[in-house]
């Protein structure tokens, strides 16, 4: 305003000065005079541009800024729906905050390494996307901004389920914005269920109801109807959900000592080996993986199967309606269950723009930018929000999803070292279940055993963390 101000008087003065020292005709003084006007006016429209342009630096300051954000590779299916929400992601950006951001793709099996790299050399992406277990692991390396601060302007944090905010929580505080998942559930041909004459499955189901069903289909079809993996990390999953359904615990709650090698922990094993000793699982089971019975549930080999939330594209394109989903059968606890996995987005706490990067991450983190990005991706979101956008319509295994979401307990322990606590633990129940389809003996005793065995080796993980 002071350039506008500071004009006007120059342009008074220079007016006054021809009024009164020129003594020319009077066609001369309309002339200058017309001439004063013209550059009253150039000069007053010059400083209202200079005032357009601090208007436009005050709405945009950080105009200028390059933000670099990590993301996962998605699958190539969709790859090309990716990139063109991405390009108008970026585009969105720049037009909202001036901010130029770049994305970087990086495979999940590579990303959380490259992550604890990049802290270790306090350089790399301001943004970055993690998994369910990665938040704490990056957290505790001193990673992570704390978001709390800004809670409210991305979306508070009554918004988010309660998984979500369990999975992005570090040390009291909110280390990541819970994006979408998805998590782990029942899957059921419909075609046999009506052929056996059963009733479909509800998500409030028990385990004494699946088992019935289980046996009922084995006796039609016969051979095992249900197909479950014994050698992935999803055998662990699946371990934990029955655990936790039966009122038991993976860890105690400050997660230093182990807890699944209880009564309910040696339980939950032998309803597995139980199922599988009464035919209703194929011997393959124990060194089955995602790989081999996602195949064998789309081909109708199986009539259930126990699988991932991210199936629902294959099996539709595969399978037309044929088929539906449903949560984990409730256990002795009567708590919903269904081990719930899920992807989060944090900002590094190296980076050099630590305000524009969280500018960046309104706009991703908005309703509007999660339902489009998670309807690609076939994940759900978790937020209450946006559960009954019109986008998630086209997922017929919707309802199944946001029911697990919301009411399971069987989430990831949120500890360090999970994934070698995974891969630990997957390993010790496929040893069970191969001395089950070799014709070993495996009691109660047994598995106690080895549960035993495996809290130990879980137990000094936890000790090293």
């Amino acid at each position: 305003m002071k350039k506008r101000v500071l004009g006007m008087v120059l342009a008074l003065s220079l007016t006054a000065g021809l009024l009164a020292g020129c003594k020319g005709s009077a066609s001369q003084n309309e002339t200058e005079g017309t001439k004063a006007a013209d550059v009253t006016q150039a000069q007053t429209q010059a400083s209202g541009g200079a005032d357009q342009s601090t208007q436009a630096a005050e709405d945009k300051p950080y105009a200028g800024t390059t933000i670099v954000m990590n993301l996962n590779t998605p699958s190539e299916a969709i790859r090309e729906q990716y990139d063109a929400w991405l390009e108008d992601l970026k585009k969105k950006v720049m037009d909202q905050t001036g901010i130029e951001l770049q994305v970087e793709m990086v495979s999940w099996g590579d990303y959380l390494n490259k992550h604890l790299t990049s802290i270790a050399s306090q350089e790399g992406p301001d943004i970055i996307q993690m998994g369910s277990s990665v938040p704490p692991v990056i957290a505790a390396a001193g990673g992570l901004l704390d978001l709390t601060p800004y809670m409210d302007e991305l979306g508070g944090m009554d918004v988010y389920y309660d998984v979500g905010k369990y999975y992005c929580t570090w040390d009291g505080k909110m280390m990541a914005i819970p994006w979408g998942g998805g998590g782990r559930e029942i899957y059921y041909n419909k075609d046999i269920y009506d052929a056996a004459g059963l009733e479909y499955p509800s998500n409030d189901w028990t385990f004494e109801e699946f088992t019935e069903d289980a046996k009922a289909l084995t006796e039609y079809m016969g051979k095992p109807a249900f197909a479950i993996m014994g050698s992935a990390n999803d055998t662990t999953y699946y371990f934990w959900s029955q655990l936790i359904t039966d009122g038991g615990n993976v860890l105690n709650d400050d997660m230093t000592k182990s807890e699944f090698n209880g009564q309910e922990g040696v339980d939950a094993v032998k309803r597995i080996v139980d199922m599988y000793n009464n035919g209703y699982i194929p011997s393959s089971f124990a060194e089955s993986t995602v790989d081999d019975i996602l195949p064998a549930f789309i081909n109708g080999e199986v009539a259930l199967s126990y699988g991932n939330a991210s199936w629902w594209q294959d099996v539709v394109a595969n399978m037309d309606g044929n088929w539906g989903t449903v949560a984990m059968p409730v256990g002795k606890a009567g708590l919903a269950n269904g081990t719930v996995t899920m992807s989060a987005f944090g900002i590094m706490s190296y980076t050099k723009n630590p305000d524009a990067a969280a500018e960046v991450l309104k706009i991703l983190a908005s309703p509007e930018e999660i339902v489009r990005s998670t309807s690609i991706l076939g994940w759900i979101p978790f937020r209450e929000d946006i559960e009954n956008d019109p986008a998630y319509e086209d997922n017929p295994a919707k309802e199944t999803f946001f029911y697990v979401a919301k009411q399971s307990k069987a989430f990831i322990p949120q500890y360090q070292a999970i994934s070698t606590v995974l891969s630990t633990s997957t390993k010790y129940l496929n040893s069970i279940f191969s001395q089950a389809v070799t014709g070993g003996n495996v009691d109660e005793a047994y598995i106690k055993e080895q549960l035993d065995a495996l809290a130990q080796e879980v137990d000094h993980v936890l000790s090293q963390n």
